[in-house]
């Protein structure tokens, strides 16, 4: 961040900041517009000082993308260090892009039945992650009403294997995995 002005030259801040949401402050109106309710905090917390504040935010998520940017404004912590700031002065502009890998829910991928046994192989879980088999005769019925046909943990690459008893007089069951 550099300085805006005053009696100094050069960095004012440098370093890692955090963007911290801080609840009392979103809604009010400064010089510089709305805010967010979005501060720039150090690294290193002092006593929760806001070092900026993000106006006239704008936030958007679109295909697995974070967007966040506004103006940022002198907040009380820079007036600490420099009287002559005045808090609520645009001193620049954020913009942060983000990449949001969402994990991938456990899924049957492969089902067979053989000689009277039903194997499903399941993908995507969390390694070491526990689950349920459960199952139903009736693909309407509430999951509560679902028997629990078998239960495991997740291998380290995220695949369980399970062999079911299956009745061949049925004339159709359904599986699903459940995670606690």
């Amino acid at each position: 961040m550099q300085r805006w002005g005053g009696p100094f030259t050069g960095a004012l801040l440098y370093g890692d900041f955090a963007l911290r949401h801080v609840p009392g402050r979103a809604g009010r109106m400064a010089a510089g517009g709305p805010l967010s309710g979005l501060a720039l905090t150090s690294n290193i917390d002092f006593l929760n000082s806001s070092w900026a504040d993000l106006a006239n935010a704008s936030i958007t998520f679109s295909n697995n993308t974070l967007i966040i940017s506004g103006d940022l404004l002198i907040s009380g912590a820079l007036f600490i260090l420099d009287p002559s700031a005045v808090v609520g002065t645009k001193i620049g502009t954020f913009n942060l892009t983000a990449d949001i890998v969402l994990p991938l829910a456990p899924v049957i991928h492969h089902f067979a039945v053989s000689a009277g046994t039903a194997t499903l192989l399941a993908t995507n879980g969390p390694p070491g992650g526990g689950y349920t088999v459960l199952s139903s005769t009736n693909l309407a019925s509430p999951v509560s009403q679902w028997e629990t046909v078998s239960t495991g943990t997740f291998a380290g690459d995220g695949t369980a294997t399970n062999s079911i008893p299956s009745n061949a007089g049925e004339a159709a069951r359904f599986f699903r995995l459940q995670q606690p």
